[in-house]
């Protein structure tokens, strides 16, 4: 990851989208944004096990994800609710959802449920300044150990 693409995830935390999508826009022209989709992915598995961890319920990842898509009125619709929930569960470990069960499903699909639940999670943890900083940091160690995974495969 490199400090666009930490930046990037800041100013969307922070609900800064000229400034988040200036630099979408530059990373696309770098033929870099796919760091940015790890990124965003380590940030939603480390909100959700944040969330939920250490003990979850079947029924609190259902009342969530409705609470979300209700706070997003007509949008709703984009937020495909049975992929939201299997994308919270795989996160925070429930190893009923094989990961085949998410492969049909296109990238924005799974793009929307990430990042729509994830700007809830954060907003809902209520960080200050220091508190998403921290965020940032842990999410931004987990996509970096994710990339040297894939890179020594």
């Amino acid at each position: 990851m490199n400090d666009q693409h930490v930046t990037a995830l800041r100013s969307f935390l922070l609900d800064d989208y000229e400034v988040w999508s200036q630099k979408i826009e530059n990373l696309i022209a770098s033929d870099n944004a796919e760091n940015y989709g790890i990124l965003i992915h380590a940030a939603f598995t480390r909100a959700a096990y944040r969330k939920f961890s250490p003990s979850w319920s079947l029924p609190d990842v259902i009342r969530f994800v409705g609470e979300v898509r209700s706070s997003v009125g007509a949008d709703a619709r984009e937020i495909d609710a049975l992929v939201a929930e299997k994308l919270l569960r795989q996160s925070i470990g429930d190893e009923s959802v094989k990961a085949d069960e998410l492969a049909g499903v296109d990238v924005q699909t799974i793009a929307t449920a990430e990042s729509t639940l994830l700007l809830a999670m954060v907003h809902d943890a209520d960080l200050d300044e220091v508190g998403v900083e921290e965020f940032i940091k842990d999410a931004t160690m987990h996509a970096n150990k994710w990339l040297a995974a894939r890179e020594a495969e």
